[in-house]
C-alpha cells in the first residue's frame, strides 16, 4: 500500500532540506509548484516516492518531474472510470507564493484536455469540467 499524499508535509520537508543547506531556494520552490499543481490536476497519488533528486557532494539536485497526471480519472480494477467530481483546492501556507503560477498551468492542463481529440469524449467533458473551476 502507497503511503498517504504528503502535500503541505512533503513541501515542509523540502523547506527542512533547504534551510539545511542542502537543497537550492529554487528547487524548494519548484517542489512546492510541482506540488500545488497536482494538487490542481486532481493527482490524488502525489507521495516521496515521485520526488527524486541527484547527488552533488553534499548538496541536492531536483531530477525531472515525472508521475505528473490525473489519477483521480483511473480506471478502477475493470477498467470503468466511475463518475468522479473534482473540487477546486486551495493553497496552504507553504504554496502561496507559488499558487497563481501553478494554478495558470493547471487551466492549461484542463484546457489542453478538452481540446485534445485523442482524448475520449468523455475524458474532454471532464476536462472542461474542471477547466471552467478555473475562470478567465
Amino acid at each position: 500500500m502507497r503511503p498517504p499524499r504528503q502535500g503541505v508535509d512533503r513541501c515542509t520537508n523540502h523547506f527542512t532540506l533547504q534551510e539545511a543547506g542542502r537543497l537550492s531556494d529554487e528547487d524548494a520552490r519548484r517542489l512546492c509548484w510541482l506540488d500545488a499543481f497536482g494538487a490542481l490536476i486532481a493527482n490524488t497519488d502525489r507521495h516521496q516516492y515521485n520526488v527524486l533528486f541527484f547527488a552533488e557532494g553534499s548538496r541536492l539536485r531536483l531530477a525531472p518531474a515525472f508521475d505528473q497526471v490525473s489519477v483521480l480519472y483511473a480506471p478502477t480494477g475493470d477498467g470503468q472510470v466511475p463518475p468522479r467530481e473534482f473540487m477546486l483546492p486551495h493553497p496552504a501556507a507553504n504554496t502561496l507564493d507559488v499558487w497563481e503560477s501553478a494554478r495558470d498551468a493547471a487551466r492549461q492542463f484542463w484546457t489542453q484536455g478538452s481540446e485534445d481529440m485523442r482524448l475520449s469524449d468523455d475524458a474532454r467533458l471532464f476536462c472542461a469540467s474542471n477547466m471552467k473551476l478555473f475562470g478567465k
